[in-house]
């Protein structure tokens, strides 16, 4: 039984993947291989060809649109038809691998999983065409984990989980609430922060959830600096996080200086914090929990609409 939630989750940033650049990946206890064509869009594959097993992603190349394979050279397009064999008069019929539903939006190349193969439900929208495009905003830091012993879920949690600031990461008390609509869950955390063990102050963040996998969260400093992010599951035992981090263009370079020298390591800081706990926890299915705990439970319940059918009533589909 596979417990990875439908929906769109980020495998590469953008900025990771050049014209004609080739990657190998691993998520969803798959091999996977991404490339980028020549017309700049981003594709991906089953990572292994469905001629004799070779790994697409190692040694393969890209031929205008197409990947060619680095064993016998078979050409592979991104809906996943064979186009060409150079030994070959025929191309068999039932040669075809996975093609998996791709968009590039929000700085992320990401990929749709669904265990029953079924198309999406639902679209990530472009966060910053409200303000300007992506165009108008500056990428000042990227990162990624990858964390072993530990489920997306356990990641996500924590925007829901205003009551962990304080004893975590030393902010002043946390007031969270939590609005859902549909695909979208919304969470507005109000805390005192402080950065690098200095200077402190009260601050706005707020956690957009667009399904299981993307996430936009804003922080609100007298300047905007928003993070995409995105949590993926590599196997049943481990998981990969990625953050970007964005402030807006323009001739002040203060926002730029605070968010790549101040607040993205301040956030790196205390996302290390929390993976000791994430690594060595046990999912609870039914918690004991206080009335300032905040809306854990409505976050579950929300979260549970993206599990497979057999995996929505047992403890391990969240852990």
């Amino acid at each position: 039984m596979t417990t990875h939630a439908r929906g769109w989750y980020g495998v590469a940033a953008s900025h990771e993947l050049p014209k004609r650049g080739v990657r190998a990946l691993r998520y969803f206890g798959r091999d996977l291989v991404l490339f980028r064509g020549d017309d700049g869009v981003a594709r991906v594959l089953d990572g292994h060809c469905p001629h004799l097993g070779a790994n697409l992603g190692i040694g393969g190349k890209v031929e205008g649109n197409d990947l060619r394979c680095p064993f016998h050279g078979w050409r592979w397009d991104g809906a996943g038809a064979c186009t060409g064999i150079r030994y070959a008069k025929k191309i068999p019929t039932n040669a075809r691998t996975r093609a998996w539903p791709v968009r590039e939006t929000n700085g992320l190349i990401l990929v749709h999983h669904d265990p029953e193969h079924g198309a999406p439900r639902f679209e990530v929208p472009d966060v910053f065409a409200e303000h300007g495009g992506i165009s108008a905003w500056r990428l000042v830091s990227a990162r990624r984990w990858r964390l072993e012993h530990c489920r997306a879920y356990d990641v996500l949690e924590n925007a829901a989980d205003g009551a962990h600031f304080a004893p975590v990461h030393g902010t002043g008390t946390t007031t969270t609430t939590l609005e859902v609509d549909g695909d979208r869950a919304r969470t507005l955390s109000v805390t005192r922060v402080r950065v690098l063990g200095a200077a402190s102050f009260d601050t706005e963040l707020e956690t957009v959830h667009y399904g299981p996998g993307f996430a936009k969260v804003s922080l609100r400093l007298g300047f905007d600096l928003v993070v995409t992010s995105s949590t993926v599951p590599i196997d049943d035992d481990a998981i990969e996080s990625r953050v970007l981090f964005w402030v807006r263009r323009g001739l002040n370079p203060v926002p730029w200086l605070l968010g790549r020298w101040l607040l993205a390591p301040e956030a790196c800081r205390q996302f290390a914090e929390d993976i000791p706990i994430w690594t060595n926890k046990t999912f609870r299915e039914r918690p004991v929990l206080c009335d300032g705990d905040g809306p854990i439970m409505k976050f579950r319940k929300w979260y549970r609409q993206y599990l497979p059918e057999d995996a929505v009533e047992s403890a391990c589909a969240l852990r």
